[in-house]
């Protein structure tokens, strides 16, 4: 009988104890800046203590586990997850149009565009370089009555390759376009149209970021 008493107050010690831990447990939500998701929470899951979890959605993970441990966790994202990053985003505006002779300025793109578009030419009317701080605002004349604003929401890293996702709007002659697209750092996209008012032709935002 005196085993069995023992034994049950062992039991009894060992689950307040359990009890105890989980009290202790923190919850934590940190937000993602480089890493995806799904590579974040591969990154923490061996510091989640028994009893904790793990979960994410979208640029967040939430983490519950030991005040300890949500410590090397903020070390570890801190390392891995740097702070935001410097974007230097490299636009032309293009006007297509009836034009008879090809723009040499377009020449890298004209292939691209006539893969998207079914105008007759393409000619350069704009240029402009903006360096934005990852998660902030740009706004940018690029010639008259013609501008661009938007905000470079995020970059991330993935393999070699950093993506850059950017919001624009374009104000030109004949309306506004809106966007929003990610591209990959080093390499050309073209982010969206906006038609020139009742003429035939329009006005193409073409993008190359960069980060640094």
């Amino acid at each position: 009988m005196n085993r069995l008493i023992r034994a049950a107050a062992t039991v009894l010690v060992l689950l307040l104890a359990a009890c105890d831990s989980g009290r202790d447990l923190q919850v934590r939500t940190y937000e993602l800046h480089r890493l995806s998701k799904d590579e974040a929470l591969t990154l923490v899951t061996p510091y989640v203590d028994d009893g904790g979890y793990l979960s994410g959605s979208n640029e967040l993970i939430t983490v519950r586990t030991s005040p300890a441990r949500q410590a090397e966790i903020a070390k570890v994202l801190a390392k891995f997850d740097a702070a935001p990053v410097e974007v230097v985003l490299h636009f032309r505006v293009v006007e297509a149009n009836g034009f008879a002779t090809r723009d040499s300025a377009l020449a890298d793109v004209e292939p691209l565009l006539r893969g998207l578009f079914r105008y007759d030419g393409y000619r350069l009317a704009r240029e402009a370089t903006v360096q934005v701080t990852e998660g902030g605002k740009f706004s940018q004349g690029v010639g008259g009555p013609t501008a661009l604003e938007g905000e470079v929401e995020r970059v991330t890293r993935v393999g070699n390759e950093y993506r850059v996702k950017v919001s624009i709007s374009l104000t030109a002659p004949g309306g506004a376009m809106q966007s929003s697209v990610t591209a990959v750092a080093g390499k050309t996209v073209v982010v969206g149209s906006q038609k020139e008012g009742s003429a035939a032709g329009a006005w193409i935002v073409v993008m190359r970021p960069e980060v640094r």
